[in-house]
């Protein structure tokens, strides 16, 4: 019987792999985020569309030439002057 080499680093890789796929999380890279409006603005895109259909599509009708950047623009305003957590809330 083969023995593994134990290590932090094949610990950490593990776990991480295991909480990712049991949690449902996404692994991104830090070029992922943008640092001016403190959002991952494509994981964001994605959470509205899926969970608020219909609230899209009124922010489509209203912004139609320019429905993701207004809405980012919005959230990350939000985010600064209230903080995430109450954004999130409300």
């Amino acid at each position: 019987m083969k023995k593994s080499k134990l290590s932090e680093n094949n610990f950490e890789v593990t776990h991480v792999a295991k909480t990712l796929v049991d949690n449902g999380y996404f692994e991104r890279l830090p070029d992922n985020y943008n640092q001016e409006l403190f959002l991952d603005t494509e994981i964001l895109l994605k959470f509205i569309k899926s969970t608020q259909p219909e609230e899209w599509e009124k922010l489509q009708e209203q912004y139609p030439s320019n429905t993701e950047e207004t809405f980012i623009k919005r959230v990350s305003g939000e985010v600064g002057k209230r903080g995430t957590l109450d954004v999130l809330r409300r």
